[in-house]
């Protein structure tokens, strides 16, 4: 289990899905999704926004 902070703040407002809706829809594809990405890189897009921007 991982610890999430803000878990009730709103991500896709569009949807009204919040981030911990997010982290729930992740846990249960879990088990499906991640036999497929085994040995290939897995990078957030965000990270990589904040690393081109100057951001840490």
């Amino acid at each position: 289990m991982i610890r999430v902070t803000n878990a009730d703040r709103v991500v896709f407002p569009e949807a009204g899905k919040t981030k911990g809706d997010v982290v729930a829809y992740d846990e249960r594809i879990a088990p499906r999704a991640l036999p497929h990405l085994l040995e290939r890189p897995v990078s957030l897009g965000a990270a990589a926004a904040r690393s081109s921007r100057g951001l840490s």
